[in-house]
């Protein structure tokens, strides 16, 4: 089978964008032919498709308010896109066509393309784009649902993303585009939830969620059949983006209460400034990491900490960690608790609340050292029988071949 693996980043920013590489590693080794889409970036790995990738310049890395101004159509429907995608199915003729995020860079004009050819679509919902302008269902670190009441005017009104007006006003016209003049379900064949809670989220706002959607969590690539728990060391991680939606303001204040307590922090981000003027002491922040030596800095993790403040899907960080034997701290929030069994495989404590997340660190710094062996063998074997490779290929081919039979 040839499948075209469609993503914003051919490069590792996020947990999507690991999901994206592992299962082009993973269906290349089940012998299939994978074709990677992307947009152009200078941190991009090499590709041998890379000539076809969009040119689309991050719109929030602009200076100038103009620039964002004259990129709205193309944050809309990238035309560049369309033309790049059209130029790559004269090369190749997948069978199915995935796609991982193809919001601000792509664009839903890759889906008329798509359907031109007759090319049934799979959509893994990373995130809550489709139903959210900001994708977060946040609001200055509170809950947010007025736009399902407001056809998402409220994302401008309350500079819902990154307090901006403009990058606001362009998700609010991207929004209203998508959900009622662009009808973009007749052009998607099947949608992959990671987690129960988002595929009922979904469902609230449009009911072919429910109709077309599956549910299939992320998958870590390599688990290994031995665990060294005697290697866990006494520091807490926490590992990935340094932003507000991901809880760094609640965990820096938790850190603040528990100066007897080591913390290693690894990411980059907004909030980068604000994990730099705590390190040192009990703190240490080491920055953005990756390959083998983030591995080996979960791997030596006591617990790992996910404290969420945004609707969190199906983290990579707590599978990644389940891996390698790592038990989980993490927040009650999107589908966090539908992956952390409680005293079993780590602690669920409540988000937005330093006091609760304090008393978590607290349990796990103090826990037994034959319950923390318990605790971190039963995390491990939560990912044998959840997040097995084998077993995520095996449902994403019957999901591939659903969406072709009903073509």
């Amino acid at each position: 089978m040839t499948i075209l693996e469609i993503n914003k980043y051919h490069y590792l920013k996020g947990g999507a964008d690991t999901v994206f590489f592992n299962t082009m590693e993973l269906l290349e080794a089940h012998g299939h032919k994978v074709v990677p889409f992307a947009i152009k970036h200078p941190k991009n790995l090499p590709s041998p498709y890379q000539s076809y990738f969009v040119d689309a310049p991050e719109i929030r890395d602009m200076n100038s308010i103009m620039d964002k101004v004259k990129s709205i159509p193309r944050f809309i429907s990238n035309k560049n896109a369309a033309r790049q995608l059209e130029e790559l199915l004269k090369a190749v003729s997948p069978d199915v066509a995935h796609i991982h995020n193809m919001f601000n860079g792509l664009s839903m004009s890759i889906l008329p393309v798509l359907h031109k050819h007759n090319i049934p679509v799979v959509v893994t919902m990373h995130e809550t784009r489709f139903v959210c302008p900001s994708s977060y269902f946040m609001l200055r670190g509170k809950w947010c649902r007025f736009c399902r009441k407001s056809l998402h005017l409220n994302c401008l009104l309350r500079r819902c993303y990154q307090d901006s007006l403009t990058i606001s006003a362009m998700s609010t016209i991207e929004m209203i585009h998508k959900d009622f003049l662009f009808n973009y379900d007749k052009y998607i064949n099947r949608y992959v939830f990671l987690s129960k809670r988002f595929l009922d989220t979904h469902a609230q706002y449009r009911e072919h969620f429910r109709k077309k959607g599956t549910i299939l969590p992320n998958f870590m690539k390599n688990i290994s059949d031995n665990i060294r728990v005697a290697q866990h060391k006494n520091y807490f991680l926490y590992y990935g983006r340094l932003t507000q939606e991901k809880g760094i303001k609640t965990l820096i204040s938790a850190i603040k209460l528990l100066p007897n307590i080591n913390f290693k922090i690894a990411g980059t981000g907004p909030l980068q400034h604000e994990i730099e003027a705590i390190s040192g002491g009990n703190v240490e922040y080491l920055g953005f990491v990756v390959g083998d030596k983030l591995t080996s800095l979960v791997e030596n993790a006591k617990f790992t900490i996910v404290p969420s403040e945004c609707e969190d899907n199906n983290p990579m960080t707590i599978i990644e960690s389940y891996g390698l034997g790592t038990p989980v701290l993490g927040a009650r929030m999107g589908g966090i608790p539908e992956i952390i069994d409680d005293n079993n495989t780590g602690l669920v404590f409540e988000p937005f609340n330093v006091q609760s997340l304090r008393d978590a660190i607290i349990w796990g710094d103090k826990i037994r050292a034959d319950e923390y062996k318990l605790l971190s063998l039963q995390a491990h074997r939560f990912a044998q029988e959840n997040f097995n490779p084998e077993t995520y290929y095996d449902r994403l081919m019957i999901i591939f071949n659903e969406a072709i039979d009903k073509k």
